[in-house]
């Protein structure tokens, strides 16, 4: 009766066998493509830093504008950093895993430093401010900055300190979320993550210097409280008058679109359906947003601007990168 069993367990219909070695062989394929394409995406994003890192070079040739030389040693020395301890890792053997988070995290903090220098060097071409035409389709939209802005103010003095402290909090979730997706072995969606900012901060970068802005609160001549800093800044930069650029100085000088919106946007998208850390992540950033024609000083279309930008680059990433499921019945 036993021998039976065993029989009957093992003499499966050859279709089935067959049916299971095509799924093995499938899945086993999808691994290799899905590994092929991470190796060709992460290849890509070093190209398009070190294109920016070069681009940044000429500029600071042609331009004439100087670096402080040890802020940008301390600054580089981040990204250089982890890829050194990426590299004992792969070459050891120890863990890929860490390799590849800490080679990725290092792509992050590289893209930081090339696109805060190309972002100071191109508002140099001193096209003029947007502020009126941003404030126009708003006001087309129906759109009213002043009264959304005093409803963020009666809110009171705790929910405000909460959204300032979650607009402060991007960088922060930056980091966690792909060291999240790296230690977990989301390779995948990691790359996509850094691919995406790399694209999109390109975008931000370069639309930012056609069409400057100074932000909602000096459009609308409302006090900022401290929120709109950033605007001496921004006029300093655009009129060619800050020099040498010092990293640790340097802050964000674009309005329009608002890279807040496309950060938070990125994060919801890597972490969509992880469980628990999904849904925290978006409920974080839907309060994030909520705050940001406030404590970022943009206006609506700003945010509008960041979305499309945002999803633009998803599409384009996941049409050039993503392979393809492969299914055992189209083999």
């Amino acid at each position: 009766m036993r021998r039976s069993r065993i029989v009957a367990r093992t003499a499966m219909p050859s279709f089935v066998q067959g049916t299971s070695a095509d799924q093995v062989q499938a899945r086993s394929a999808h691994r290799q493509d899905s590994a092929r394409q991470e190796r060709r995406s992460a290849a890509v994003v070093w190209l398009m830093i070190g294109g920016i890192g070069v681009l940044d070079v000429a500029g600071l040739v042609v331009t004439g504008v100087r670096m402080a030389p040890g802020s940008l040693l301390l600054y580089l020395s981040v990204p250089l950093g982890l890829l050194g301890i990426a590299a004992f890792y792969r070459a050891s053997g120890r863990s890929r895993r860490i390799a590849g988070t800490l080679a990725a995290v290092a792509q992050l903090f590289a893209l930081g430093v090339v696109g805060s220098i190309a972002s100071y060097l191109l508002i140099r071409i001193e096209r003029p401010f947007v502020d009126d035409a941003l404030v126009w389709l708003d006001t087309m939209a129906g759109l009213d900055w002043p009264a959304y802005c005093r409803f963020i103010q009666t809110l009171g003095i705790w929910p405000n300190r909460g959204l300032e402290l979650l607009y402060a909090s991007s960088v922060v979730q930056i980091m966690a979320v792909a060291m999240l997706l790296g230690f977990t072995a989301r390779s995948a969606r990691l790359a996509e993550l850094v691919g995406c900012f790399v694209v999109t901060a390109g975008g931000v970068v370069v639309v930012g210097a056609l069409l400057p802005a100074l932000g909602a609160h000096h459009a609308y001549g409302i006090a900022d409280g401290g929120e709109a800093a950033f605007v001496p800044e921004i006029i300093a930069a655009h009129g060619g008058r800050v020099d040498p650029l010092d990293m640790v100085r340097m802050t964000g000088l674009v309005t329009f679109p608002s890279f807040h919106t496309v950060i938070s946007l990125l994060l919801i998208v890597a972490t969509w359906g992880i469980r628990w850390v999904g849904p925290v992540v978006i409920l974080v950033n839907a309060a994030l947003l909520a705050g940001v024609p406030v404590y970022g000083s943009h206006h609506f279309v700003d945010m509008l601007g960041g979305a499309a930008l945002t999803a633009l680059a998803v599409w384009l990433w996941r049409r050039l990168f993503v392979a393809p499921r492969r299914h055992p019945c189209t083999e």
